[in-house]
């Protein structure tokens, strides 16, 4: 499941807790939060999304959604115990102010967890070989593809770009599993899974193509935004490529899972 692969926080991390998403779009993530006994699952989108949402959600006691400039939050420092955001900050025009507007709102006690769009796409090797540079070709080109459907999508109607994503990316999703045929869906603007739900495809195409913004990171990119913002048991995840996910706290304390290598501002042989 890609919340626990981008921020691997336990049930008792989000049980009874005030917890806020920003960027929620149609709630896929709010749901989990919402299923695994959040007091509160909030989620904040400055789109229309939150209108989505609340069709899927909004009969849930313990869920609310609200439609927001993250630049202009309506909430007071230190409300909520834990706040995320899973691959959307990154469209913003400024990424690392919004990280800190989200970290304000979260108390001395709370969670932070971030994953962005990774500058590298694809878990490279680090030995050069040319079959090595032949695949960073491709990735070249797929972004060139990429970027240029998204110079038309961006501009398009939403409504008409949402229809797309609802009735032709289904199509193509289902494409995408039969080898050969599957490289079809690079001739139009999709982002398809084989082994996700349908429901992911569409909400993905729409994420990627949809926005005019792209920010692009990396792992010690990322990791200094936390260390700025004051965080303790800082946490690089192993997500999914393509990915940068990390996780800090805003007080230190032992952390739960001794898989993990954690590092705190100012503590030598961190």
């Amino acid at each position: 499941m890609r919340w626990d692969s981008e921020l691997d926080w336990q049930k008792s991390e989000v049980k009874d807790k005030l917890v806020i998403e920003f960027g929620s779009g149609a709630g896929r993530f709010v749901d989990i939060v919402s299923r695994r006994g959040a007091k509160w699952a909030v989620g904040v989108d400055i789109t229309g999304a939150v209108d989505a949402a609340m069709d899927n959600l909004g009969d849930r006691p313990n869920v609310i959604f609200v439609q927001a400039d993250f630049f202009k939050l309506p909430f007071r420092e230190g409300t909520f115990d834990n706040a995320y955001s899973i691959g959307v900050l990154h469209h913003t025009p400024d990424p690392e102010t919004a990280f800190h507007n989200m970290t304000k709102i979260v108390n001395e006690e709370g969670l932070v967890g971030l994953s962005v769009y990774e500058i590298s796409l694809y878990p490279r090797p680090n030995r050069n070989t040319l079959k090595v540079v032949t695949k960073d070709l491709l990735w070249t080109l797929n972004l060139w593809r990429c970027e240029f459907f998204r110079f038309f999508t961006s501009r398009m109607p939403e409504g008409l770009f949402l229809a797309y994503c609802k009735y032709f990316v289904p199509i193509l999703h289902y494409i995408n599993k039969v080898p050969i045929l599957r490289y079809i869906r690079y001739l139009f603007p999709s982002t398809c899974y084989r082994t996700l739900p349908v429901e992911w495809s569409m909400l993905d195409t729409h994420d990627s193509y949809a926005t005019k913004i792209v920010h692009q990171y990396r792992h010690k990119d990322i990791f200094q935004w936390f260390l700025k913002a004051k965080l303790f048991n800082i946490v690089v995840h192993n997500g999914r490529a393509g990915w940068v996910s990390l996780t800090g706290s805003k007080k230190e304390k032992p952390y739960q899972h001794e898989r993990y290598v954690v590092a705190s501002p100012g503590i030598p042989g961190t």
